[in-house]
């Protein structure tokens, strides 16, 4: 049992191999100064409120391996309360877990934009609905995403995130959690 134990020892060495830190395919699109492109569509479920479309741009800029800095630019509009968000502003991801073809990331972001809503937006009829609002609207949010390679250049990202602003108006309380699916580009 010894001399096995002593041989299963030696071929174990000889075959695993030490993680690297670092994926040098994944570096190709995370690495520091890289600059993708991307947009992505999602959604948000809200209730009786009715449901959140969303489209994001963005440029995103590597600061360093696996954190980057974007900015943004969102148009949100909710079916049933008739509520459109449109805006710009900055976000950080940090990519905590970098495979040869997946990586994980965190999400957390800022936007200022102008909301257009009704104050009577309970109404069962959006011909029933009184004159717009509009306001002046910062909005939060912080997320989990995942990320994957398809090639040199491209990528695909999954992203479920929620809006940690509470304004009171419906545009931004219907759906506080959003999922979206992406896609991206590199363009250094």
């Amino acid at each position: 049992m010894k001399n096995f134990s002593i041989l299963f020892l030696i071929c174990l060495s000889l075959t695993v191999q030490a993680q690297t830190a670092i994926n040098d395919r994944q570096q190709t699109l995370l690495g520091q100064g890289r600059i993708n492109l991307g947009v992505s569509t999602g959604f948000g479920y809200a209730g009786y409120i009715g449901n959140s479309y969303h489209v994001a741009p963005r440029v995103q800029y590597f600061l360093k391996d696996g954190w980057s800095v974007a900015l943004d630019a969102r148009y949100d509009a909710n079916d049933g309360s008739q509520t459109k968000f449109w805006g710009g502003g900055l976000s950080t991801r940090y990519y905590f877990v970098r495979g040869q073809r997946v990586a994980l990331f965190a999400q957390a972001g800022a936007m200022y934009g102008r909301t257009k809503y009704y104050t009577d937006y309970a109404s069962p009829s959006p011909q029933q609905f009184g004159s717009p609002q509009y306001a002046n609207t910062l909005q939060t949010h912080a997320g989990l995403g995942i990320h994957y390679r398809l090639g040199k250049r491209w990528s695909l990202e999954g992203l479920a995130e929620r809006m940690l602003t509470n304004s009171g108006r419906p545009a931004l309380d219907a759906s506080q959690w959003r999922t979206s699916i992406g896609i991206n580009f590199r363009i250094k």
